[in-house]
C-alpha cells in the first residue's frame, strides 16, 4: 500500500474514542449510529522503536497508534487503508529496526 492510499487523521481535542465500556462484558467499537459495529481487532504490537507506543489493527482496515505513557484514549496515529484493500488486510508488520534510513520506519499491511 502506497503512503498515497491511506487517509491521515491527525489526534486532535475533537477525536472521539471508537471503544465504549459494556459493563463488566469488555469494550465495543463504537459507529456513528451509536449501533455497536462487528469489528474485531486483527493485532495489536508494540512499535520496535518506542518502549510506550501500542499499535491496533482493526478488520474493518484502521491502524490506531496510542502512546500509553501519554493518553490511551487517543490515539497519536489513525490510518485508514482504503476500501479495497481493506477487506482483504489481515495485519501488519514494521520494517526491520537495523534497515537504513526510512526501512526502520517502514510499516506494512498484510493482505
Amino acid at each position: 500500500v502506497s503512503a498515497t492510499g491511506l487517509r491521515h487523521t491527525s489526534s486532535s481535542s475533537a477525536f472521539t474514542s471508537p471503544w465504549t465500556e459494556r459493563g463488566g462484558h469488555g469494550t465495543t467499537l463504537n459507529s456513528p449510529s451509536s449501533h455497536p459495529v462487528p469489528f474485531s481487532i486483527q493485532q495489536v504490537d508494540w512499535h520496535p522503536l518506542s518502549e510506550s507506543h501500542l499499535c491496533v489493527f482493526m478488520s474493518h482496515g484502521v491502524f490506531y497508534m496510542f502512546d500509553v505513557a501519554a493518553d490511551l484514549s487517543v490515539p497519536q496515529l489513525v490510518l485508514s487503508l482504503p476500501a479495497e484493500i481493506a477487506s482483504g488486510a489481515v495485519g501488519f508488520s514494521f520494517g526491520a529496526v537495523s534497515a537504513r534510513g526510512w526501512g526502520s520506519l517502514s510499516l506494512y499491511f498484510i493482505c
